[in-house]
């Protein structure tokens, strides 16, 4: 008898040190149903074919419009991750692509390396461009994308105390390289890597809107493409709810 309650004590220890371990990997990247921010490149969907278009880096005024228009006509939405200092002064763009049914989330302030700022920089980064946000549209995204793809533990510190997620990108097709990267190209890659669930990074900042004079000249093809594979493009699963503007 006492050696099964020894047994069982173990088990239970061992148990409570798993569950422990989890919950701390999940608090420390702001996780949920996305998991760590560094592995947070598809969503485990495996009942549907949906995959999760996402914009970085806008809005660009005259760019953000045509892809909002692209995606309304093929029926499809995406989520937008926007920098606060691109959001002022666009607030009616904003607020479309929310009627639209698309999500938003935040990209930081200016867009810049998270590795070389400090804890209180990178907080100043993450909020600012929230509060822009919520000023703008009343809708308070809990969802992040670090520039660059960088994460840092100050990031996730903070993501985690305004129990917000970190989304990386698990298709990466460098839209923003128009120079290199021509349309046909773009939908090759990520059809070459599509599977279901899949999250994929495109761009509607500055630097995307040169390519074919200011037009997403991809995206058309690209969602042709998706929809004749059977795929959906729906927003991320996890959303923001209205707020005051309040952290």
């Amino acid at each position: 008898m006492a050696t099964r309650r020894k047994q069982s004590a173990t088990v239970m220890a061992w148990l409570t040190v798993i569950i422990t371990l989890t919950l701390c990997t999940v608090a420390a990247w702001g996780g949920n149903r996305l998991g760590r921010a560094q592995a947070a490149t598809a969503v485990t969907q495996q009942d549907s074919r949906v995959v999760y278009l996402t914009f970085d880096d806008g809005p660009d005024g005259n760019y953000t419009r045509e892809v909002a228009a692209d995606l309304a006509a093929a029926g499809a939405h995406a989520t937008f991750f926007e920098t606060g200092i691109n959001m002022r002064g666009q607030c009616p763009l904003i607020r479309r692509l929310l009627a639209d049914g698309n999500q938003l989330g935040t990209h930081s302030w200016d867009h810049p390396l998270f590795p070389k700022l400090t804890a209180g920089q990178t907080a100043a980064e993450i909020s600012s461009a929230r509060l822009e946000q919520v000023s703008c549209t009343g809708h308070n995204s809990l969802l992040f994308r670090y520039p660059y793809d960088k994460p840092t533990a100050a990031g996730s510190e903070y993501l985690g105390s305004q129990q917000m997620l970190a989304i990386g990108s698990g298709i990466d097709p460098s839209d923003w390289n128009w120079q290199h990267v021509p349309d046909g190209e773009v939908t090759r890659r990520v059809l070459a890597q599509l599977r279901p669930g899949m999250i994929v990074q495109l761009h509607d900042g500055n630097a995307a809107a040169g390519r074919d004079h200011g037009h997403p000249g991809y995206l058309p093809g690209l969602l042709r493409a998706l929809k004749a594979h059977g795929y959906a493009m729906d927003v991320l699963p996890s959303q923001g709810s209205p707020s005051s503007g309040h952290e």
